[in-house]
This record gives structure tokens, sequence and C-alpha cells, in this order.
């Protein structure tokens, strides 16, 4: 038994439309396979062993010498992002002192300490790590 295909093919040339008919002896035969997929296990929190990045080596910040001939003191929380060799790839503010030179301050210090790397499963990876600077005046 004979079925026909029929197609459309549009064509730029000429902007026209062809139409085709196809002749085929017999339909194709489908036979239904279910696809193989693999899966990768989900990380199970309860058997994951993660330790945070740790500061191996610290570099004091800079104080603002405006801030530091007012008198003013402050915090700052910086979000950085070690690597798995424990170099800082980045750094942010994530709690502001409110003195924008003090955050900045804060950020090109952490940008100079090394970690040790955070680890999943005995393996370093890459992570997030919060950092909180002081800046306080020494008492006179």
């Amino acid at each position: 038994m004979k079925s026909i295909l029929f197609l459309i093919v549009l064509t730029t040339i000429g902007a026209g439309v062809a139409f085709f008919f196809l002749a085929q002896d017999e339909p194709p035969v489908v036979s239904p396979v279910a696809p193989v997929v693999a899966k990768t296990p989900e990380p199970n929190p309860r058997t994951e062993k993660t330790t945070p990045p740790r500061p191996m080596s610290r570099q004091a910040p800079k104080y603002p010498v405006e801030l530091k001939k007012q008198g003013i003191e402050g915090s700052v929380e910086v979000r950085a992002l070690v690597d798995s060799s424990g170099m800082v790839l980045s750094t942010e503010v994530k709690t502001s002192s409110g003195h924008e030179s003090m955050d900045l301050a804060a950020c090109q210090a952490v940008e100079r300490w090394y970690f040790t790397p955070a680890e999943s499963n005995n393996k370093p990876v890459e992570a997030h790590v919060a950092v909180k600077i002081n800046f306080k005046l020494r008492a006179s």
C-alpha cells in the first residue's frame, strides 16, 4: 500500500512556494524506545562533607586618612569568592560601614588575603566566605 507524503518548502529564490508530493511504499516503522539519560546524583547534605574557606594569611586594611583624622570608626562585612587554590577571585561589600572609602579599603585588604580552600568531600572547591573587617582607632 502506498501512502503520500505532502511537504511544503518555502524558498527565498523568486519568493515562491514549492509543493512536493512524495510517494512512499510503506510508512516508516517507529519503535518506541525510551531515551537513555545519565543522571548526576543529587548532592546529599547529610553525607556530603563541606568545609568553608579559612584565612591563612591576612593583611590589615589601610585606614582611610580622612576618616582617621575625623576619628571615625566602623566595620565592613566583605563577601569574597575563593578559588580551589585559596586565591581570592572577587570581593563585594555585604554590609557597608556607611563610608565608601572604608568599604573600599576593606575589599582591597581581603583581595590580598590567602585562604585554605573550601572542601567538598575532601576535594578543594570554589566557595564564598564572609569576612568582617573592623576599623578601630587606638586610644591615646
